[in-house]
C-alpha cells in the first residue's frame, strides 16, 4: 500500500478519535 494511502488513512483514524474525545467532553456533538 502506497504510503501516502497509509498517511491519509492514519490521519482520517486520528480525526475520528479525536472527534469521539471531543463528544466525551463535550457531551454533545459538535
Amino acid at each position: 500500500m502506497p504510503r501516502c494511502l497509509i498517511t491519509v488513512e492514519n490521519n482520517h483514524e486520528a480525526s475520528r478519535n479525536i472527534w469521539a474525545i471531543s463528544v466525551l467532553f463535550a457531551g454533545k456533538p459538535v
